[in-house]
């Protein structure tokens, strides 16, 4: 028989600096997940609006997956097709890391000083600002990396030898 699971109350942490840390996350991600839909659009030839269209109400992870599939569609194997690759991957990591700290609840045992972090039965501590801010710095340098790929970086040039190519 299972232990009982002890009783948790909803949590808002007050600590200032936490919070605008938790904060930048949730910002910068929103920035990374646009700039991987804005990469749809150079993978896809596409207007802007149309790439926005194309991934409404997608997740990063099937962004990403699109990504991948407009890149091999256009690319040969090799380098630039690689260099991606591990970019979505890097991409993908953090993601994963915002993900449960956006999507897991924050709460606190009725007997508890401390917040805690997750769902039902699997808590831990709340991850501390440096954390966040370790995080926040993560996703802005995959997201200026990604833009700078497809603005002018290596996809930009892996799709320029690829439509003299053909």
């Amino acid at each position: 028989m299972n232990a009982p699971q002890p009783m948790m109350m909803f949590h808002v942490p007050e600590d200032a600096e936490w919070l605008v840390a938790w904060a930048k996350v949730a910002l910068r991600h929103a920035h990374l997940y646009y700039v991987l839909r804005m990469t749809v659009r150079t993978f896809g030839d596409l207007e802007i609006q149309e790439a926005l269209d194309d991934t409404a109400y997608q997740g990063s992870g099937r962004v990403r997956q699109r990504i991948l599939t407009l890149a091999r569609a256009r690319l040969a194997p090799g380098q630039a097709l690689t260099q991606l690759e591990e970019l979505l991957e890097r991409c993908r990591v953090l993601t994963s890391r915002r993900n449960f700290l956006v999507h897991t609840i924050i709460a606190r045992g009725l007997d508890e000083e401390e917040p805690q972090i997750g769902q039902y039965d699997q808590w831990g501590p709340l991850p501390r600002a440096a954390e966040l801010n370790e995080l926040w710095a993560g996703l802005m340098l995959i997201t200026s990396e990604l833009n700078t790929a497809r603005l002018r970086g290596f996809i930009f040039e892996a799709l320029g030898a690829a439509d003299r190519a053909q």
